[in-house]
């Protein structure tokens, strides 16, 4: 019996001493495991200042570094470091931008991709080629100028490269979406350059009364748009005739408990009260419309070609006072929509009431 007893603590001092060789072995083999990053193109087209989004795969959750190599695969910089991704696809966004704010230049580049796991083990380098080409327009050096009611309001610009000119004006309650865009030049040339505009919509009416932003927009011959600052201006009315102001930065609201309100401002009120009995007089007896979709155009004429004279949003109502067929057969309807715009609207894109 004792040498049983002594059998069977032998057998188990020695289940112990080769449990910690087991632990070991199994974290060795979790350390061994390879992490990868795949790509869903082998090169990419990107224009500076114009996110680029490249697909990837990754083995495991980790932590991704991106480099930006030259083509002869030299490292020239860092583009990030430990960022964490999880497992499976993913998108990795870039615009060929420096840390300090400036663009590469044109031609043939390469970014290389590296994941690192969460015992740091990393993986092979993905290289991809990347192009770029031109960057994206700017409109820069922005002014503005009154100083002559007779004259049209003008905007005085830098264009960094030739194209189309566009004016989008933002009622300051929304400045994620134009009330309406001024189409100003179709044949810009790069350098300076001075914007004209008249105040006046392609419909005819005048700028209502209130607080305005306004942003100039380049558009290159690839249909590319510049995103550059907006200019504040604030419409008023004298005597007969409406001039704005430059106020230079976004109009704020202080209400009674002391909050600044941005956006809401008197004069928008003001306006919407002016033409309230324009509004009003215009509907008499015409029937109203529900907008179906969001982002629906109200065009100065009834055909795709014309101006855009704001964004309609969905669930906006509209007065219609006539309809009309373009010549493809197209059915619009001419409407008086909110702040006071008149313009037409095709026919699929609103439900009588």
């Amino acid at each position: 019996m004792p040498r049983i007893r002594r059998l069977l603590i032998f057998a188990l001092l020695a289940l112990l001493a080769l449990l910690p060789a087991v632990g070991v072995s199994a974290e060795e083999a979790i350390r061994q495991v390879d992490p990868k990053v795949e790509t869903d193109a082998k090169s990419y087209t990107l224009r500076p200042g114009l996110e680029t989004d490249m697909t990837l795969t990754l083995s495991m959750p980790g932590f991704l570094t991106v480099r930006a190599l030259s083509a002869d695969e030299v490292e020239l910089e860092t583009v990030c470091t430990d960022v964490e991704f999880p497992s499976g696809k993913s998108v990795f966004s870039w615009n060929g931008e420096h840390p300090d704010g400036s663009f590469y230049d044109q031609g043939e580049y390469k970014l290389g991709f590296t994941l690192r796991d969460e015992y740091g083990n990393v993986s092979a380098e993905k290289l991809v080629k990347i192009e770029v080409g031109e960057p994206r327009p700017v409109v820069s050096n922005v002014s503005f100028s009154n100083e002559n009611a007779k004259k049209p309001w003008t905007f005085d610009v830098t264009l960094s490269v030739a194209g189309s000119v566009r004016l989008d004006i933002f009622r300051t309650s929304n400045l994620q979406s134009p009330a309406c865009q001024i189409d100003v030049s179709k044949k810009a040339e790069a350098g300076d350059a001075t914007i004209a505009w008249d105040g006046e919509l392609e419909s005819g009416d005048t700028l209502a009364p209130g607080d305005y932003a306004v942003r100039v927009v380049l558009i290159d011959k690839d249909d590319v748009e510049s995103l550059d600052e907006l200019v504040y201006i604030t419409v008023v009315e004298e005597g007969k005739s409406v001039m704005p102001y430059l106020t230079g930065s976004e109009p704020t609201v202080e209400t009674e408990d002391g909050d600044l309100d941005a956006a809401e401002s008197d004069s928008d009120d003001a306006a919407d009260r002016d033409t309230a009995d324009d509004e009003e007089e215009k509907k008499g007896d015409s029937n109203t419309a529900i907008v179906l979709k969001p982002d629906v155009n109200l065009r100065a004429k009834p055909t795709t070609d014309s101006v855009r004279i704001l964004f309609l949003d969905k669930n906006d109502v509209v007065t219609v006072l006539d309809t009309t067929t373009a010549e493809n057969g197209e059915l619009w309807y001419h409407v008086y929509a909110r702040s006071g715009y008149e313009g037409y609207v095709r026919g699929d894109l609103l439900e009588l009431q």
